[in-house]
């Protein structure tokens, strides 16, 4: 699927952000109407110098499901998605970790999105070359800050 122009908006936006948020993963866009499809875009930055990832395991909201996914493919990268009970359950991206870029653009085209709710979480592993992990997995709590390793969010809207 060719990368319409919109999505490199979305994303170019995105990079040009602040550099405290360059740490986490996010998902461009931030936000999307209930009940569409789109592509998800996972931006995975290295945060360990020159240790590269090799390794990103998205799971999917399984209190909200998400019918299909269909990955693009990314050169160096090899992708799986697992399904469970007719909605996905996970998405993983796996490389051989030589040569990357600091921030890589994983997509995944997804849909459609749940009927109702206001924020989805996609809490994610990524592993590195020397085989450690950050669990992007904390979802923050009502009138508290950013938790340190807060899951990758995407906001539904009307």
């Amino acid at each position: 699927m060719p990368i319409r122009p919109f999505a490199l908006a979305c994303i170019a936006l995105f990079l040009a952000g602040s550099r405290a948020a360059d740490a986490h993963i996010r998902i461009i866009p931030a936000s999307a109407p209930h009940r569409s499809t789109l592509v998800l875009a996972f931006r995975v930055p290295d945060e360990r110098g020159s240790m590269p990832t090799t390794r990103v395991d998205v799971q999917f909201p399984q209190d909200r499901p998400i019918a299909s996914a269909r990955v693009e493919p990314t050169p160096g990268w090899t992708s799986r998605v697992v399904m469970n009970g007719g909605h996905v359950d996970t998405v993983s991206w796996s490389s051989a970790g030589s040569a990357q870029p600091r921030v890589k653009i994983l997509r995944v085209f997804a849909g459609p999105l749940p009927a109702r709710g206001a924020v989805l979480y996609f809490k994610t592993l990524q592993t590195y070359a020397d085989g450690t992990a950050v669990r992007w997995i904390q979802i923050p709590n009502p009138g508290e800050g950013a938790p340190p390793n807060p899951a990758p969010q995407l906001r539904l809207r009307g």
